[in-house]
């Protein structure tokens, strides 16, 4: 699992992510917790943050973002490089416990495979815009994921998220997904940038249209996968051949 964050501006600064896989297993039994590294988003404000207020602050600020959009995540083994250093990228390491990340319905499991974004709250919720929206820089992400797919399961339904791409590069999110037999292996991969035309800052005429492109990419950010046990596809199957 690995997250790779730039800034187009003022300079490109690569924030790079490795991790394992990511497990997927039924809500009773989670399974083990991955060590991952996360780069963390407004670097530059967690490193000023850091020094003014303390290290204890920004780790306060990690814990509280990863909980608002995974609840149960169980934070271990907090650890931070470059957070003193205005030159290198601010990397975060971590082993992150999610009981319940697979959700079980009935015999079924349902897994969001955006990790990194899955589960994040709306960013605009206002009606109406009354004064200008300003981007403090543009930025890329690139999320790699791999799924186990637990024994005993197979997939249902897995669809790749709807891209979205928005006229003159303002907003583009595209996905991908596929399924290795062998491995057993999932693998989602999303492709978000916004600015890459170098547009920050836009009039309130302008909110309408950016609250619909942020919900349209968090809409497939929370898209879903489902999983079923293989005697569920085996036995709708003899169903529809005793059918016939």
């Amino acid at each position: 699992m690995r997250r790779v964050m730039k800034t187009f501006w003022p300079v490109w600064v690569p924030l790079v992510a490795t991790a394992v896989l990511l497990r997927a297993g039924p809500a009773s039994a989670p399974g083990d917790g991955s060590e991952f590294a996360v780069a963390f988003s407004h670097a530059l404000e967690r490193k000023l943050q850091a020094h003014l207020e303390g290290p204890e602050v920004v780790e306060k600020a990690f814990r509280d973002e990863m909980v608002s959009r995974l609840p149960s995540a169980e934070i271990a083994d907090l650890r931070w490089e470059n957070l003193q250093s205005n030159a290198m990228p601010l990397l975060v390491r971590c082993t992150i416990r999610v009981p319940g990340y697979a959700e079980q319905v009935g015999q079924r499991l349902i897994v969001k495979p955006g990790v990194f974004a899955a589960g994040a709250p709306p960013r605009f919720t206002a009606s109406r815009r009354l004064h200008p929206i300003a981007f403090p820089h543009t930025w890329s992400e690139q999320d790699d994921v791999e799924i186990v797919i637990p024994e005993g399961y197979e997939l249902e339904q897995a669809t790749a998220p709807a891209d979205v791409r928005a006229r003159e590069e303002l907003q583009t999110a595209a996905y991908s997904l596929s399924y290795v037999p062998a491995r057993h292996t999932l693998i989602y991969a999303r492709t978000y940038a916004f600015g890459r035309n170098g547009a920050t800052i836009f009039e309130p005429e302008s909110y309408e249209a950016i609250r619909f492109l942020f919900e349209r990419v968090r809409v497939s950010d929370d898209h879903s996968i489902v999983l079923r046990p293989k005697e569920a596809l085996a036995g709708a199957a003899a169903s529809v051949k005793g059918a016939g």
